[in-house]
């Protein structure tokens, strides 16, 4: 089961980031539970404290995720497999709008517009900028499991670092070929019907 089982949308929203947030709070409010079952300490709510240290925790979790996404994505495009490549960027995509939804951070205050110029330089190196900034925004989470004293959070840093991360996975649809915004709503709508298709078979 992949995007391709699944149809573009009849006609796009007008605020294409906009719904995409709106559709992962779904799609999260499921999975939720089911992390929480399988035994994963994931909070009462999808939202998390920036300052507490099982919050920091998830975060690094979500950070991780969208890693593994982009070095599938990679590896997808090392095999020349540019459908496999965009699809696990739209993966990636929805981990990290999960993540933003997670530290309270909203489609407003991020770019969704692709630059004709992102196209110019080599996707690993879009991937690259995009671990950097989550590295670096994870640095600000400075309460780690086997500390005792307890740190607050630099959070207007955190969200600055968020926001180039965020901006930076835009820029790799753009090195995959991506060429409208549209099309990157397209890749999350589709993957997103495959994500529900999971949920509801048990996957």
């Amino acid at each position: 089961m992949n995007i391709n089982n699944f149809s573009s949308p009849d006609e796009y929203p007008v605020d294409l980031l906009g719904d995409i947030f709106t559709k992962q709070k779904e799609l999260a409010e499921k999975y939720h539970p089911i992390e929480k079952a399988n035994g994963f300490i994931v909070g009462e709510s999808l939202r998390v404290n920036l300052h507490d240290k099982f919050g920091q925790h998830r975060i690094k979790d979500f950070a991780w995720r969208i890693t593994e996404e982009l070095m599938e994505a990679y590896e997808a495009y090392l095999l020349h497999d540019d459908e496999h490549t965009k699809e696990e960027l739209a993966d990636a995509l929805h981990f990290m709008v999960e993540l933003c939804l997670m530290c309270g951070i909203s489609h407003n205050e991020l770019g969704f517009e692709l630059r004709p110029e992102w196209g110019d330089r080599q996707i690993n190196e879009r991937i690259l900028d995009t671990v950097l900034q989550l590295g670096l925004a994870c640095n600000c989470l400075k309460n780690k499991p086997w500390k005792q004293t307890q740190m607050l959070t630099d959070v207007e840093r955190f969200g600055f670092h968020m926001y180039i991360a965020f901006e930076s996975l835009i820029s790799c649809f753009a090195a995959a070929g991506v060429e409208f915004e549209e099309d990157i709503y397209d890749l999350y709508f589709r993957k997103n019907k495959v994500n529900q298709f999971r949920q509801e078979s048990k996957y």
